[in-house]
């Protein structure tokens, strides 16, 4: 777009731009499932992109795919190099895989199914360089957003099994804060970019807590839900609190919450 001057004439040399969101649309959510190149393309081919106008006849519509346009391989071309992931480290020099990231209200809410194989191939090396005759794989740590009604429901049911069952929950975590719990409980919003009001930060606020653990009760309830399909995996609740969290207060939530 072109820069205009608050008279409306075009100023020289001059364009607007901006940034657009790029975890929401399905491009995001074929690479978060896509397993290889060859499975990429298959996939990017396969997005209906429109329908066609109502058959004259039955009234009919036929839907239109990346296909049909042409556009599967230049779609492909265009995703080759963001197949690999990212690799990072954490503070405590731990490697970190970091790669796609679909919204969890829309898509899958979890990490590529790429990146996990690759995790489990590392680990499984590692273990191999200390025992060659190593067959386990150890452990890898992946992320499903969304709270467990959403990001893992989605991480069980789509993201491992479009891994052709290569991806075997054992262990599922949920993760609270007591920052979280207090916000849950009615606390005082949360904005972008402003200081935490100190209910979150000095004060205690059992009562807060403790309505807001009505929230994490209720992922635990969908814990309990995908057991009954998974039973190899073992359940656990993870209470984060920070250094201005009372010990106290932490240590009568729980036996009140257990």
């Amino acid at each position: 777009m072109t820069a205009t001057d608050p008279n409306g004439h075009r100023i020289p040399h001059s364009r607007l731009m901006g940034f657009d969101i790029t975890i929401a649309p399905k491009v995001m959510a074929v690479l978060a499932l896509a397993r290889n190149l060859p499975n990429l393309r298959n996939k990017l081919g396969s997005m209906v992109v429109g329908y066609s106008f109502p058959d004259p006849t039955t009234g009919k519509q036929q839907a239109v795919m990346a296909n049909d346009l042409g556009c599967g391989g230049a779609l492909t071309v265009l995703m080759k190099d963001a197949l690999m992931p990212t690799l990072m480290q954490t503070i405590k020099q731990t490697p970190v895989l970091v790669h796609a990231g679909p919204f969890a209200n829309i898509a899958t809410g979890n990490l590529s199914v790429v990146t996990n194989e690759l995790a489990l191939q590392l680990v499984l090396a590692k273990q191999q360089a200390k025992d060659a005759n190593a067959t386990t794989s150890g452990f890898v740590v992946t992320e499903a957003g969304f709270g467990a009604d959403i990001g893992m429901e989605k991480c069980f049911n789509i993201k491992c099994r479009a891994s052709a069952d290569i991806l075997q929950p054992r262990c599922a975590v949920i993760v609270a804060t007591v920052r979280a719990l207090i916000m849950h409980g009615g606390g005082p919003p949360i904005v972008a970019g402003r200081p935490l009001a100190a209910k979150y930060t000095s004060e205690e606020q059992l009562d807060l807590v403790t309505t807001g653990c009505n929230n994490a009760r209720k992922d635990v309830q969908w814990l309990h839900v995908m057991w009954a399909e998974y039973k190899q995996v073992k359940r656990t609740v993870e209470l984060q609190e920070f250094l201005t969290s009372e010990e106290t207060g932490d240590n009568n939530l729980t036996s009140n919450n257990e």
